[in-house]
């Protein structure tokens, strides 16, 4: 947007369009186009030329695509198959820029007719060098965002298990103790379970009590995940504890998340 004086009128009409800006020019729509990225690596967009009106395109509804035989990196047509009315459609749209260059397109490709009336806008995330499309920006993370999520789960199957045995009764006979047991565990409001035993016998628990099991250790697996995503531990927990409490070094880190995420805001400039 930077590029272009949208104060022209006609500019503003396009993104002022209440369609428009539900689709493309909206809060909404700019946190659907960034979570498009996050989960599927490529963002999708057709324009309709006569109406100048856009429309979001789901990635499952990507069929096929023609790239230029020299260069697969370079898009000249994408297939689109979607249900309508109940219906199935197909129909290749030609890459805005391509079609800007190449002047006249083909009508139709594979028995699939090409749109004449449309354009579509492509937005690729993490594409290397020859790759045709994205990869989400979310998969470098997936496998230490599991790995963490179980280490919280196993933790808390822990904490629980710990919880299960409150109190230790040790009596003289094993009738005794099982009387007593019984006594703590009416009274006890459910809370905790007994472990009796005679005497001699000892119970110890596997580990360390409830109350020391710090969720805290899995730090390193959650770090994986906020360096994937270019951001400090800190922000992704939204908590100065993951620094142990550091104001100091949380504030260390702004300059870089900054420039992460002015190069993300420089990359959707260029996009609109």
């Amino acid at each position: 947007l930077k590029f272009v004086n949208v104060a022209q009128p006609r500019y503003k009409a396009v993104i002022e369009d209440p369609h428009n800006m539900a689709v493309m020019f909206s809060i909404q729509a700019y946190e659907a186009a960034n979570l498009a990225l996050f989960t599927d690596g490529n963002f999708f967009v057709i324009r309709n030329t006569k109406t100048n009106h856009f429309t979001q395109v789901p990635i499952r509804q990507v069929s096929a695509v023609s790239t230029d035989p020299d260069d697969s990196a370079t898009i000249w047509y994408i297939q689109r198959r979607w249900q309508s009315d109940g219906k199935e459609k197909r129909m290749w749209y030609p890459l805005s820029r391509y079609k800007k260059s190449a002047g006249k397109i083909r009508t139709e490709i594979n028995g699939v007719a090409v749109s004449k009336d449309a354009v579509i806008y492509h937005q690729a995330s993490h594409r290397q060098t020859g790759w045709t499309w994205g990869v989400p920006d979310s998969l470098g993370a997936m496998v230490y965002t599991e790995a963490y999520s179980a280490y919280l789960r196993d933790n808390a199957k822990l904490v629980k298990a710990l919880s299960m045995i409150a109190w230790k009764i040790t009596a003289a006979t094993t009738s005794g103790s099982g009387a007593a047991a019984a006594t703590v565990r009416d009274s006890g409001g459910g809370i905790g379970g007994t472990a009796a035993m005679a005497a001699g016998n000892q119970l110890q628990g596997v580990g360390v009590p409830s109350a020391q099991v710090n969720m805290n250790n899995g730090q390193p697996l959650i770090a994986a995940v906020a360096t994937s995503f270019g951001i400090p531990v800190i922000a992704l927990l939204s908590s100065p504890g993951a620094t142990g409490g550091s104001y100091g070094a949380a504030s260390t880190l702004d300059e870089p998340t900054f420039k992460t995420m002015s190069s993300v805001q420089d990359m959707w400039a260029n996009f609109y």
